[in-house]
Protein backbone atom coordinates (compact mmCIF):
# COMPACT_ATOMS: atom_id res chain seq x y z
CA UNK A 1 0.00 0.00 0.00
CA UNK A 2 1.06 3.49 -1.07
CA UNK A 3 2.29 5.78 2.14
CA UNK A 4 -0.36 8.68 0.67
CA UNK A 5 -2.98 5.92 1.05
CA UNK A 6 -1.79 5.11 5.11
CA UNK A 7 -2.02 9.07 5.57
CA UNK A 8 -5.64 8.59 4.35
CA UNK A 9 -6.78 5.97 6.00
CA UNK A 10 -5.01 6.84 9.51
CA UNK A 11 -7.43 9.90 9.92
CA UNK A 12 -10.54 8.16 9.16
CA UNK A 13 -9.33 5.17 11.92
CA UNK A 14 -8.70 8.27 14.55
CA UNK A 15 -12.17 9.41 14.11
CA UNK A 16 -13.33 5.84 14.34
CA UNK A 17 -11.76 5.66 17.47
CA UNK A 18 -12.45 8.93 18.50
CA UNK A 19 -16.63 8.29 17.84
CA UNK A 20 -16.14 4.83 19.75
CA UNK A 21 -14.53 6.94 22.76
CA UNK A 22 -17.49 9.20 22.80
CA UNK A 23 -19.73 6.15 22.63
CA UNK A 24 -18.64 4.71 25.37
CA UNK A 25 -18.13 7.58 27.35
CA UNK A 26 -21.98 8.23 26.64
CA UNK A 27 -22.87 4.91 27.96
CA UNK A 28 -21.28 5.02 30.85
CA UNK A 29 -22.98 8.56 31.76
CA UNK A 30 -26.08 7.13 30.99
CA UNK A 31 -25.43 4.14 32.84
CA UNK A 32 -24.21 6.25 36.17
CA UNK A 33 -27.19 8.33 36.06
CA UNK A 34 -29.43 5.77 35.77
CA UNK A 35 -27.60 3.90 39.00
CA UNK A 36 -27.89 7.27 40.44
CA UNK A 37 -31.20 7.69 39.74
CA UNK A 38 -32.07 4.58 40.92
CA UNK A 39 -30.23 4.95 44.42
CA UNK A 40 -31.09 8.76 44.84
CA UNK A 41 -28.15 10.28 44.64
CA UNK A 42 -29.14 12.89 42.12
CA UNK A 43 -33.24 12.64 42.92
CA UNK A 44 -33.21 11.97 46.87
CA UNK A 45 -36.11 10.28 48.05
CA UNK A 46 -39.38 12.15 49.84
CA UNK A 47 -40.43 11.26 53.40
CA UNK A 48 -42.63 12.01 55.36
CA UNK A 49 -42.70 14.26 58.86
CA UNK A 50 -39.21 14.44 60.64
CA UNK A 51 -36.13 11.52 60.76
CA UNK A 52 -34.15 11.20 63.68
CA UNK A 53 -30.97 9.25 63.41
CA UNK A 54 -29.22 8.53 66.51
CA UNK A 55 -25.26 7.28 66.24
CA UNK A 56 -24.17 5.79 69.42
CA UNK A 57 -20.25 5.86 69.85
CA UNK A 58 -18.52 2.20 68.15
CA UNK A 59 -21.86 1.95 66.08
CA UNK A 60 -20.99 0.23 62.59
CA UNK A 61 -20.87 2.43 59.48
CA UNK A 62 -23.19 -0.80 57.80
CA UNK A 63 -25.80 -0.68 60.53
CA UNK A 64 -26.16 2.94 60.12
CA UNK A 65 -26.36 2.93 56.03
CA UNK A 66 -29.51 0.25 56.95
CA UNK A 67 -30.97 2.59 59.53
CA UNK A 68 -30.90 5.29 56.77
CA UNK A 69 -32.35 3.40 53.94
CA UNK A 70 -34.72 1.61 56.70
CA UNK A 71 -36.07 5.46 57.46
CA UNK A 72 -36.85 5.90 54.23
CA UNK A 73 -33.59 8.82 54.09
CA UNK A 74 -31.65 7.10 50.88
CA UNK A 75 -32.79 4.22 48.99
CA UNK A 76 -29.70 2.35 49.35
CA UNK A 77 -26.62 1.68 51.92
CA UNK A 78 -24.49 0.63 49.14
CA UNK A 79 -23.34 4.61 47.48
CA UNK A 80 -22.53 5.81 51.78
CA UNK A 81 -20.83 2.99 52.08
CA UNK A 82 -18.89 3.89 48.71
CA UNK A 83 -18.50 7.16 49.26
CA UNK A 84 -17.47 7.29 52.61
CA UNK A 85 -14.92 5.05 51.76
CA UNK A 86 -13.79 7.03 48.45
CA UNK A 87 -13.23 10.21 50.81
CA UNK A 88 -11.75 8.07 53.30
CA UNK A 89 -14.45 9.58 55.98
CA UNK A 90 -15.48 5.96 57.14
CA UNK A 91 -13.96 6.33 60.29
CA UNK A 92 -15.19 9.94 60.90
CA UNK A 93 -18.60 9.67 61.80
CA UNK A 94 -19.57 11.28 64.76
CA UNK A 95 -21.67 9.98 67.53
CA UNK A 96 -24.88 12.19 67.64
CA UNK A 97 -28.84 12.77 66.97
CA UNK A 98 -29.58 13.99 63.84
CA UNK A 99 -32.71 15.20 62.22
CA UNK A 100 -33.72 15.36 58.83
CA UNK A 101 -36.90 16.99 57.57
CA UNK A 102 -36.47 16.80 53.91
CA UNK A 103 -34.83 14.97 51.34
CA UNK A 104 -31.20 15.14 51.28
CA UNK A 105 -28.61 13.92 49.19
CA UNK A 106 -25.92 11.48 50.33
CA UNK A 107 -22.84 13.68 49.94
CA UNK A 108 -24.99 16.13 52.34
CA UNK A 109 -25.94 12.88 54.80
CA UNK A 110 -22.04 12.08 54.81
CA UNK A 111 -21.15 16.09 55.34
CA UNK A 112 -23.56 15.95 58.75
CA UNK A 113 -22.54 12.79 60.39
CA UNK A 114 -18.96 13.48 59.72
CA UNK A 115 -18.20 17.51 59.97
CA UNK A 116 -17.57 19.38 63.21
CA UNK A 117 -19.32 21.88 61.73
CA UNK A 118 -22.44 20.70 60.78
CA UNK A 119 -25.57 21.54 62.11
CA UNK A 120 -27.49 19.54 64.67
CA UNK A 121 -30.32 19.70 67.17
CA UNK A 122 -30.22 18.86 70.66
CA UNK A 123 -33.08 18.50 72.87
CA UNK A 124 -33.22 19.14 76.76
CA UNK A 125 -35.95 18.70 78.97
CA UNK A 126 -37.80 19.87 80.88
CA UNK A 127 -36.55 19.15 85.02
CA UNK A 128 -33.49 17.68 83.94
CA UNK A 129 -30.38 18.39 86.03
CA UNK A 130 -27.32 19.61 85.27
CA UNK A 131 -25.81 16.15 85.61
CA UNK A 132 -28.94 14.93 83.37
CA UNK A 133 -27.43 17.59 80.69
CA UNK A 134 -23.92 16.85 80.55
CA UNK A 135 -25.30 13.10 80.85
CA UNK A 136 -26.85 13.26 77.56
CA UNK A 137 -24.36 15.70 76.15
CA UNK A 138 -21.92 13.17 76.38
CA UNK A 139 -23.84 10.30 75.47
CA UNK A 140 -24.64 12.32 72.08
CA UNK A 141 -20.89 12.82 71.37
CA UNK A 142 -20.73 16.68 71.62
CA UNK A 143 -19.00 17.62 74.82
CA UNK A 144 -17.28 15.43 78.06
CA UNK A 145 -19.36 15.37 81.13
CA UNK A 146 -16.91 16.70 83.60
CA UNK A 147 -15.96 19.23 80.84
CA UNK A 148 -19.46 20.52 80.72
CA UNK A 149 -20.12 20.00 84.77
CA UNK A 150 -17.10 22.17 85.27
CA UNK A 151 -17.95 25.04 83.34
CA UNK A 152 -21.81 24.55 84.46
CA UNK A 153 -20.80 24.96 88.36
CA UNK A 154 -23.61 27.52 89.85
CA UNK A 155 -26.19 27.38 86.45
CA UNK A 156 -28.67 24.06 88.19
CA UNK A 157 -32.31 26.23 88.10
CA UNK A 158 -30.80 28.69 84.65
CA UNK A 159 -30.27 26.51 82.00
CA UNK A 160 -33.66 26.69 79.64
CA UNK A 161 -34.64 23.17 78.61
CA UNK A 162 -35.43 23.59 75.01
CA UNK A 163 -34.22 22.33 71.53
CA UNK A 164 -31.26 24.11 69.98
CA UNK A 165 -29.73 24.21 66.66
CA UNK A 166 -26.31 23.55 67.50
CA UNK A 167 -23.05 22.84 65.66
CA UNK A 168 -21.27 19.42 66.42
CA UNK A 169 -17.97 21.35 67.78
CA UNK A 170 -20.21 23.40 69.90
CA UNK A 171 -18.25 24.00 73.22
CA UNK A 172 -19.22 23.23 76.90
CA UNK A 173 -19.12 27.27 77.65
CA UNK A 174 -20.96 28.05 74.23
CA UNK A 175 -23.61 25.27 74.81
CA UNK A 176 -24.01 26.88 78.28
CA UNK A 177 -24.03 30.40 77.21
CA UNK A 178 -26.73 29.61 75.07
CA UNK A 179 -28.97 27.84 77.45
CA UNK A 180 -28.83 30.54 80.02
CA UNK A 181 -29.54 33.59 77.37
CA UNK A 182 -32.71 31.20 76.69
CA UNK A 183 -33.66 31.37 79.98
CA UNK A 184 -32.88 35.00 80.40
CA UNK A 185 -35.09 35.85 77.03
CA UNK A 186 -37.86 34.10 79.01
CA UNK A 187 -38.10 35.35 82.01
CA UNK A 188 -38.10 38.59 80.96
CA UNK A 189 -41.29 39.12 79.94
CA UNK A 190 -42.29 37.31 83.87
CA UNK A 191 -40.03 39.62 85.59
CA UNK A 192 -42.71 42.55 86.36
CA UNK A 193 -45.05 40.34 87.97
CA UNK A 194 -42.07 39.07 90.35
CA UNK A 195 -41.00 42.10 91.36
CA UNK A 196 -44.92 42.81 91.84
CA UNK A 197 -44.97 40.06 94.47
CA UNK A 198 -41.16 40.85 95.94
CA UNK A 199 -39.76 37.20 95.77
CA UNK A 200 -36.21 37.08 95.11
CA UNK A 201 -36.12 35.23 91.31
CA UNK A 202 -33.87 33.17 92.70
CA UNK A 203 -36.39 31.73 95.18
CA UNK A 204 -39.09 31.58 91.63
CA UNK A 205 -36.56 29.20 90.30
CA UNK A 206 -35.90 27.58 93.10
CA UNK A 207 -39.54 26.46 93.56
CA UNK A 208 -39.80 26.17 90.38
CA UNK A 209 -37.70 23.57 90.34
CA UNK A 210 -39.93 21.38 92.68
CA UNK A 211 -43.01 21.85 91.15
CA UNK A 212 -41.55 21.17 88.12
CA UNK A 213 -40.60 18.01 89.84
CA UNK A 214 -43.87 17.13 91.59
CA UNK A 215 -46.62 17.73 89.20
CA UNK A 216 -47.48 15.67 86.45
CA UNK A 217 -49.00 18.25 84.08
CA UNK A 218 -50.96 21.19 83.34
CA UNK A 219 -53.81 20.57 85.57
CA UNK A 220 -51.81 20.08 88.87
CA UNK A 221 -49.20 22.09 88.39
CA UNK A 222 -50.46 25.47 89.58
CA UNK A 223 -52.86 23.96 92.66
CA UNK A 224 -49.38 22.26 93.55
CA UNK A 225 -47.98 25.59 93.71
CA UNK A 226 -50.39 26.81 96.18
CA UNK A 227 -50.04 24.27 98.18
CA UNK A 228 -46.19 24.96 98.21
CA UNK A 229 -46.54 28.48 98.63
CA UNK A 230 -48.64 27.95 101.26
CA UNK A 231 -47.01 25.98 103.42
CA UNK A 232 -43.68 28.13 102.92
CA UNK A 233 -45.48 30.71 104.18
CA UNK A 234 -46.72 29.15 106.98
CA UNK A 235 -43.62 27.91 107.92
CA UNK A 236 -44.47 24.16 107.35
CA UNK A 237 -42.05 22.28 106.00
CA UNK A 238 -42.24 21.51 102.58
CA UNK A 239 -42.04 17.92 102.46
CA UNK A 240 -41.01 17.39 98.94
CA UNK A 241 -39.68 13.80 97.84
CA UNK A 242 -37.98 15.80 95.12
CA UNK A 243 -35.42 17.25 96.71
CA UNK A 244 -34.27 14.43 98.82
CA UNK A 245 -34.83 12.17 95.52
CA UNK A 246 -32.04 14.96 94.05
CA UNK A 247 -30.00 14.54 96.86
CA UNK A 248 -29.50 10.95 97.56
CA UNK A 249 -29.89 9.69 94.02
CA UNK A 250 -33.02 7.61 94.34
CA UNK A 251 -36.52 7.54 93.02
CA UNK A 252 -39.47 9.15 95.56
CA UNK A 253 -40.69 5.32 95.49
CA UNK A 254 -37.75 4.18 97.00
CA UNK A 255 -36.91 6.84 99.66
CA UNK A 256 -36.84 5.26 103.75
CA UNK A 257 -38.13 6.12 106.76
CA UNK A 258 -34.68 6.96 107.72
CA UNK A 259 -33.93 9.09 104.43
CA UNK A 260 -36.56 11.31 105.82
CA UNK A 261 -34.06 11.77 108.91
CA UNK A 262 -30.98 12.94 106.48
CA UNK A 263 -29.57 16.19 107.80
CA UNK A 264 -29.13 18.00 104.88
CA UNK A 265 -30.48 21.35 103.91
CA UNK A 266 -31.95 19.64 100.66
CA UNK A 267 -34.25 17.77 103.16
CA UNK A 268 -37.44 19.82 103.18
CA UNK A 269 -38.73 16.97 106.00
CA UNK A 270 -36.42 18.01 108.43
CA UNK A 271 -36.54 21.90 107.63
CA UNK A 272 -38.39 24.40 106.77
CA UNK A 273 -38.20 26.53 103.83
CA UNK A 274 -36.90 26.65 100.48
CA UNK A 275 -34.14 23.86 99.66
CA UNK A 276 -30.75 26.00 99.15
CA UNK A 277 -30.48 25.80 95.16
CA UNK A 278 -32.36 24.38 92.63
CA UNK A 279 -32.81 20.55 92.14
CA UNK A 280 -33.03 20.50 88.33
CA UNK A 281 -33.95 23.22 85.42
CA UNK A 282 -37.33 24.15 84.85
CA UNK A 283 -39.60 25.02 82.15
CA UNK A 284 -41.63 27.81 81.22
CA UNK A 285 -44.83 26.21 82.52
CA UNK A 286 -43.25 25.22 85.52
CA UNK A 287 -42.08 28.75 86.11
CA UNK A 288 -45.34 30.43 85.41
CA UNK A 289 -47.41 28.32 87.82
CA UNK A 290 -45.04 29.28 90.63
CA UNK A 291 -45.39 32.75 89.55
CA UNK A 292 -49.45 32.36 89.29
CA UNK A 293 -50.52 29.76 91.96
CA UNK A 294 -53.75 28.50 92.47
CA UNK A 295 -55.53 29.16 95.95
CA UNK A 296 -57.19 26.10 97.36
CA UNK A 297 -58.50 24.69 100.45
CA UNK A 298 -55.72 21.55 99.83
CA UNK A 299 -52.73 21.14 102.14
CA UNK A 300 -51.98 17.91 100.85
CA UNK A 301 -51.04 16.07 97.43
CA UNK A 302 -49.83 12.59 95.94
CA UNK A 303 -49.48 11.18 92.51
CA UNK A 304 -50.46 7.25 91.40
CA UNK A 305 -48.30 5.45 89.05
CA UNK A 306 -50.21 6.53 86.44
CA UNK A 307 -49.81 10.13 87.55
CA UNK A 308 -53.37 11.30 88.38
CA UNK A 309 -52.88 13.69 91.36
CA UNK A 310 -55.09 13.22 94.64
CA UNK A 311 -55.50 16.50 96.80
CA UNK A 312 -56.43 16.17 100.58
CA UNK A 313 -57.77 18.86 103.05
CA UNK A 314 -56.24 17.40 105.85
CA UNK A 315 -53.69 14.77 106.94
CA UNK A 316 -55.78 12.00 107.66
CA UNK A 317 -57.63 12.61 103.97
CA UNK A 318 -54.02 12.69 103.14
CA UNK A 319 -53.26 9.13 104.44
CA UNK A 320 -56.45 7.80 103.16
CA UNK A 321 -55.65 8.81 99.80
CA UNK A 322 -52.09 7.11 99.99
CA UNK A 323 -54.05 3.74 101.27
CA UNK A 324 -56.61 3.55 98.92
CA UNK A 325 -54.05 4.84 95.32
CA UNK A 326 -50.50 3.83 96.23
CA UNK A 327 -50.99 0.48 98.03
Amino acid sequence: MALDEIQQIIPEQKKFYERGYFFIIFCCIFIFSIFAFKLGIIFPPSFDGQKNLIIQPGDRVQDIANTLQQDGIMQSPLFLLIYLKLINADRKIKPGSYYFNKPISIPRIVYMITSDLAERKIRIHEGWTNFEIASYLENDGIVVKKDFLSVAIGTEGYLFPDTYQIFQNTSAPDLIKKMRNEFDKKIEPLLPEIERKKIPLKDIVIMASLIEKESAGEEDRAIISGILWKRFKNGRPLQVDATLSYLLGKESKDLTTDDLKTDSPYNTYKYPGLPIGPIGNPGLDAIKATIYPKDSLYWFYLHDKNGNAYFAKTFEEHIANKNKYLR
